[in-house]
């Protein structure tokens, strides 16, 4: 397992983290044996992030260049064991245009809601449409339970935060 904090992380505030791998032996560092963990890496991350908001998903709408990766959707798909789909086009800039319209709209008078917008814009492309992996879940949940419990023992606590002594110890930019 990866934890991905490569630039320090938000969720948990930690400005000084620094990525941590967990279980790895000599042999595993090789592209093949970093890449999985890597990815899942992420998906957990957001994962871990999304859990304190108080929805459940059954679909994700995926955008941006990863979302045209098969990995990533189905990782997504099965860490949060939500159906994914990619959205067609720009998804990041289409969402902006939407939100711009909506709130363009409700400023000059006109209630429009977001599911109208969306309903005309928005296109999925549900030939890429994943599905939990049944046979995995039980795998996804145990990566997610220790996900969890190692960020919580590398989460500063009492004042003591392993990732500014790290700091510490580097030299000056």
């Amino acid at each position: 397992m990866i934890i991905p904090w490569f630039t320090g992380e938000r969720t948990p505030d930690i400005p000084q983290a620094a990525p941590v791998f967990f279980g790895f032996g000599l042999e595993d560092f090789t592209p093949e044996a970093t890449a999985r963990p890597l990815l899942e890496g992420h998906v957990l991350n957001l994962y871990h992030g999304f859990q304190r908001m108080p929805v459940s998903p059954h679909e994700i709408r995926l955008t941006g260049g990863l979302s045209q990766s098969e990995s990533w959707c189905q990782a997504i798909a099965d860490i949060f064991e939500a159906e994914t789909v990619p959205v067609r086009g720009e998804g990041a800039a289409l969402g902006a245009a939407i939100h711009a319209a909506w709130v363009w709209n409700r400023e000059n008078g006109r209630e429009i809601s977001l599911e109208e917008l969306t309903g005309r814009f928005v296109t999925m492309e549900e030939s890429r449409r994943k599905r939990p992996d049944a046979g995995t879940r039980d795998v996804f949940r145990d990566l997610k339970r220790l996900y969890s419990d190692l960020v919580d023992r590398l989460t500063p606590s009492s004042g003591k935060n392993i990732f500014r002594l790290r700091a510490g110890l580097l030299p000056p930019d």
